[in-house]
């Protein structure tokens, strides 16, 4: 029996050994973890930053399987290595150099993993401008990108970090390299660095910063506003300053670790800006808060409508990168930050204008065609802002018709490393885009206007032949047909009838003429018109039942007090066009048709647009997405039926 009670007292014994050496671990491992984010929690950042690069410009890892890092070894040899566990078949991919592609080389049908493998492109990347160099598989989409900066921004920066921004799998550490003597001063949390911020002894530590601790976003909702969790990256922003104090450098870049599959980013595109907080969300200057012009404004009794900080024509000075959808950067510069002052301007999300590009955004990026060169528009959705599926909706359901429209794409953006939520990019409706959506010649020239006040002189002398002139007369109507597309206006007012867009005659169209040219197909000098704003459409509740599914749009002010309008409809031969794309329309636009392509969006951005709602309005239901698809189905279940009798009553034919 005592021998028993022995056994059981060293069991014991043991068992308390093992608590506390169990005990004794998770201290240190609780110890280091709080020493570890100590060192990482350094602070502020500045204006003026010199555009830079990597030791080494390298695309870099995520963690999908048989994922492709490229690399440039020198100006011509690109080296492509496949991180995965399986060989992959490369038959037809290629690569792309600004946006010219090439197929690969017949003998490389097969990457092995870790394997290296070489390929010359057909000539040295050009050394005065940004390349973006990219592999696609063989329907064209983008497996890798690299961005090799000019050899002016290489000879600029006296100072470089040694790890380009971007998405990084694991924890890294970033070296801050500068001339010798230097010192070197840095911060993460988007202030400014001075000579009194973290001077750098060694490596800074970059780890993952996703939580709850967003200052930047407390700063803009007010200190009631709490959170969830939300992805959040490191803006490191660094400082160098020559011994005698004369020369300086600063760089900012931005890491992200361990959140590219996140459902908020993944196959998305990321737009990073990283500016001084003070000149964002301060009361006094910060220009993303109504701050004290709004206050101001109140406390003097004014009225409130366009008032508040937000509303000043003023930027900041901002670092920008743009990762492509598999996280891979193919843009960065320096910018100048301001809100875009539209309607929406007072939504908790508002749009942005990046301004005053540093360097111009190459080809082969995709946020090329988003761009003029001098800015980039970030648009907030609008009236759809909740959703940000009618614009796309609309876009893609007019390709391939006489009317025009500009493309969309959604991206997500993050300020200082903190998520801000998913914007829409919207192609500029300029020459470029209309020459590169209709294969307009490079030597025929466009003539781009808009419809209301400051109008083309070709144009507004257009109109006042149309209104003033009796159109029921079949030679007066055909002059109008020499000077503009008819089917192209016909199918923009059909659009804008059977979408129930409430906003039309003053949505802003874009029409455009070329001059010149071959004279036949789209450059036959005639005018044609691209669709205007079209949140307010399909069902949209956000200002009220204006965009039903059983609404008479032809009652608006935009149709019955339009004189071109009204004009057109006194042609017999208008009118029968009218009838005759309504009705092909209403064989189009099938609630069948539309589903498959919401599908579509549901899969790709469901989850994203649900995270932006958590992110400025709260709670969101698991199906938040899907229920307004599902109303949208359903207005064109039912639209059909009722804007074909509207129609037929507008070119006056009876109905029953």
């Amino acid at each position: 029996m005592e021998s028993d009670k022995k056994k059981i007292a060293r069991k014991d014994i043991i068992i308390i050994l093992i608590s506390l050496a169990a005990l004794l671990a998770l201290l240190g491992l609780f110890m280091y973890s709080r020493n570890s984010r100590q060192e990482a929690a350094v602070n502020p950042v500045g204006n003026g930053e010199q555009d830079m690069q990597p030791d080494e410009n390298t695309k870099v890892k995520n963690t999908a399987d048989n994922d492709i890092e490229i690399k440039m070894k020198d100006r011509q040899i690109l080296l492509v290595t496949l991180k995965g566990r399986a060989n992959l078949v490369v038959k037809d991919y290629s690569v792309s150099v600004n946006g010219e592609l090439t197929k690969f080389p017949e003998d490389i049908t097969r990457l092995k993993p870790e394997k290296e493998i070489e390929i010359a492109l057909e000539k040295e990347l050009e050394t005065d401008r940004d390349n973006v160099v990219s592999v696609c598989d063989k329907e064209g989409s983008i497996r890798a990108s690299v961005l090799v900066p000019s050899e002016e921004v290489k000879k600029s920066n006296k100072c470089i970090f040694s790890l380009s921004g971007g998405f990084y799998p694991e924890d890294t550490r970033v070296e801050i390299h500068a001339p010798e003597d230097w010192d070197i001063y840095y911060t993460t949390d988007g202030t400014t660095p001075t000579e009194e911020s973290s001077k750098y002894l060694g490596s800074v530590p970059i780890s993952s910063r996703t939580g709850n601790n967003l200052t930047l976003t407390k700063g803009t909702m007010g200190e009631s506003f709490k959170p969830a969790t939300q992805i959040k990256g490191t803006f490191l922003r660094a400082l160098a300053v020559s011994p005698d104090g004369k020369e300086k450098c600063r760089m900012s870049q931005t890491y992200f670790v361990g959140v590219g599959q996140e459902s908020a980013i993944r196959d998305l595109p990321v737009l990073s800006i990283g500016s001084d907080p003070e000149g964002l969300v301060s009361y006094e200057n910060g220009i993303y808060v109504a701050g004290r012009h709004y206050e101001d404004a109140v406390a003097r009794g004014e009225e409130l409508a366009g008032k508040g900080n937000y509303y000043d024509d003023a930027s900041r000075d901002a670092y920008a990168e743009f990762f492509e959808q598999g996280k891979d950067k193919t843009w960065e510069g320096s910018v100048k930050l301001s809100t875009l002052k539209d309607e929406y301007v007072n939504l908790n999300q508002r749009g942005l204008v990046l301004d005053h590009l540093s360097r111009k955004v190459t080809k082969g990026s995709a946020l090329f065609p988003y761009t003029d060169s001098k800015k980039i528009c970030l648009y907030n959705g609008g009236t759809d802002h909740m959703y940000k599926i009618r614009e796309m909706l609309a876009a893609d359901l007019a390709e391939g018709t006489p009317v025009g429209s500009a493309d969309y794409k959604l991206c997500t953006v993050f300020i200082n490393g903190e998520y801000w939520g998913l914007y829409m990019l919207q192609t500029p409706c300029d020459s470029s885009m209309i020459r590169r959506k209709y294969g307009i010649k490079d030597k025929t020239k466009i003539l781009v206007s808009g419809t209301g006040e400051g109008a083309s002189e070709d144009f507004s002398d257009l109109v006042s032949y149309v209104e003033e002139t009796d159109l029921s007369v079949e030679e007066n109507y055909k002059k109008v047909t020499e000077r503009m597309d008819v089917d192209s206006y016909i199918y923009y007012l059909c659009f804008n009838m059977f979408l129930a867009n409430h906003d039309h005659g003053k949505e802003s169209p874009t029409i455009w003429r070329t001059e010149g040219g071959s004279g036949s197909g789209k450059e036959d000098s005639r005018w044609r018109w691209i669709l205007g704003k079209m949140q307010n459409t399909m069902d949209n509740g956000y200002l009220g039942q204006f965009s039903t599914a059983t609404i008479d749009t032809f009652f608006q002010p935009g149709v019955t007090e339009d004189p071109f309008l009204q004009s057109l409809l006194k042609s017999p031969a208008f009118r029968s066009g009218l009838k005759k794309t309504m009705k092909e329309l209403c064989g189009q636009l099938t609630a069948e048709h539309v589903e498959k392509i919401l599908e579509d969006y549901t899969e790709q951005y469901g989850k994203a647009v649900r995270a932006n709602y958590l992110r400025f309005f709260g709670a969101a239901a698991d199906k938040f997405y899907q229920s307004e698809a599902g109303k949208i189905e359903a207005f064109f279940g039912r639209r059909a039926e009722y804007i074909m009798k509207y129609t037929l009553e507008t070119v006056g034919e009876k109905t029953e």
